[in-house]
Order: structure tokens, then C-alpha cells, then sequence
């Protein structure tokens, strides 16, 4: 399976990504890593244009805690290509952003039920 969703407000996309092993991964969405032991991965992949692409990569099933993880790496990729530094005194912007990814990955990933 794999799901690209444009992200609102701050432009670029996700790309959810799910698989049997993340080796299975199309060429086209992989980068120069053995993944080897990963649950799950998330990384940056411009488009050919220079747009921001957000992969967060899992394999199946998956579990929420795992989702949590990997969005949060997602967040923290936006906000450093936009030069948005984490404010401790409003996050606000960070935890909708969060939320926002992690809706976007239940809604297309296979989890196991805890």
C-alpha cells in the first residue's frame, strides 16, 4: 500500500508507505539504507521540483505506538525544511500538525489490535 496525502497549510506530501519488509519498498520511494531490524521509517525524498516529500515507511501490521514515533520524526522534517524552530511556549502549531499525520496513517495502515 502506499498513500500520498498533501500536507495542509505548511505545502509538500506524505507518503505512507506499507509493506511486508520495508526492502519491499518501491525503488522509487527508498533511499541508501539497509533496513534491516526497522519496524517502521520515516525520511525526506524531494520530488524532482524540489517540493518536500515526506516517506514514513512500516511494515505490516503495524502498532500505534510505532505511528506516534515515526510522526513525530515527520514533524520534526517539516518544521526544519520550513525553518520553523519547536516552541515550548506554543505548540500548538507542532501538535496539530502531529495529530494531523497520525490521522493520516491510521486511515491508510493496517495495526494490530492492542
Amino acid at each position: 500500500m502506499i498513500k500520498k496525502v498533501k500536507i495542509p497549510i505548511y505545502f509538500g506530501e506524505i507518503v505512507v508507505i506499507q509493506k511486508k519488509k520495508l526492502s519491499d519498498i518501491p525503488k522509487k520511494w527508498t533511499i541508501d539504507f539497509d533496513f534491516h531490524g526497522y519496524a517502521a521509517t520515516c525520511y525526506t525524498k524531494n520530488d524532482k521540483n524540489g517540493c518536500l516529500r515526506i516517506v514514513i515507511a512500516f511494515m505490516k501490521p503495524t502498532t500505534p505506538e510505532i505511528i506516534a514515533h515515526e510522526s513525530y520524526h515527520a514533524v520534526s522534517y517539516l518544521f526544519s525544511h520550513n525553518g520553523i524552530k519547536h516552541d515550548l511556549n506554543n505548540d500548538e502549531p507542532g501538535a496539530f500538525i502531529l495529530g494531523w499525520i497520525v490521522k493520516q496513517c491510521h486511515k491508510n495502515l493496517k495495526t494490530r489490535k492492542i
